[in-house]
């Protein structure tokens, strides 16, 4: 089964639905205190990855407290409990649009639908999971993307990269 919005909420702010608030990446809390870095478990077969705000904490205030409360209500109010989903309802047709290429290029002329159509076709399959997501996400890195992958019993994923998770920080992957 999907996960609701509610669900996300319920998990996201667990002092919503009455449970005791756990500082970990993915929680928030009006009483928490700023996170300049993070560990999450179990991503893409690695035990542990610990992330630091590295860029962040150069900025400038308010950006350089790392990822705040009035943060998280800021980019992710979707999460927020009493957020009222605007996604197309079950059976209502999926609204489509021109797809912009990630280096930049306008000279793209094709949409996410047209891509996805593709996709199905290329894998011979008669569905399409369209993933919108951000690797800089600290959640989807520690949590959904393993998750997602485990579940798509092979159906092809076509990955739509959403507005920046972190966007008062540079992503620094490391190497």
């Amino acid at each position: 089964n999907d996960i609701t919005y509610q669900e996300v909420q319920d998990f996201m702010v667990p002092a919503s639905v009455g449970k005791p608030f756990t500082d970990a990446p993915g929680t928030f809390d009006a009483s928490m205190p700023s996170r300049t870095s993070e560990t999450g478990m179990a991503m893409m077969g690695m035990k542990i990855m610990r992330m630091t705000r590295v860029e962040m904490l150069k900025g400038n205030p308010p950006n350089n407290l790392g990822i705040t409360f009035e943060k998280f209500k800021e980019h992710r109010g979707y999460a927020m409990p009493g957020y009222i989903p605007k996604h197309p309802k079950e059976g209502e047709v999926v609204p489509d649009g021109q797809i912009l290429s990630i280096d930049g290029k306008q000279d793209i002329k094709s949409t996410l639908l047209t891509e996805a159509k593709k996709l199905a076709d290329a894998a011979k399959s008669e569905k399409v999971i369209i993933c919108f997501d951000a690797v800089t996400c600290p959640f989807f890195r520690a949590y959904a993307a393993e998750d997602l992958y485990g579940v798509t019993n092979g159906v092809p994923m076509l990955h739509v990269y959403i507005r920046e998770a972190e966007p008062c920080d540079v992503f620094d992957a490391g190497g």
